[in-house]
């Protein structure tokens, strides 16, 4: 269900193909996400969307979306990670679609 709902996604979402800006963002991710309940269950995946909006959001599966604005108002590291956190930290990729709406940092 995940993997076709993330395909659904992004038709419809600019998914950023930055190298670097991707390998920073997975690295982010797996750390976070080796910490979660279930994580070997899921094969993790963490993209960007190229949105101002600071917002994140999962799908099933463990398919991990951040806008690139999110990125932009985190001043460090670590605000970067406490963004992701919700989305990692539950069981998020089995309850269904997961919003999160980040206040400005």
């Amino acid at each position: 269900m995940g993997r076709q709902v993330s395909k659904e996604a992004e038709a419809s979402l600019e998914i950023i193909k930055d190298s670097k800006a991707n390998a920073y963002l997975n690295a982010l991710g797996q750390k976070l996400a080796s910490a979660a309940p279930n994580s070997k269950q899921y094969t993790w995946q963490f993209k960007i969307v190229n949105d101002k909006a600071i917002n994140a959001f999962a799908l099933p599966g463990g398919f991990i979306y951040v806008n690139r604005g999110t990125f932009e108002a985190a001043a460090n590291e670590a605000q970067a990670e406490s963004i992701k956190k919700p989305l990692v930290a539950g069981d998020a990729p089995s309850e269904g679609l997961v919003r999160v709406a980040i206040n400005p940092l």
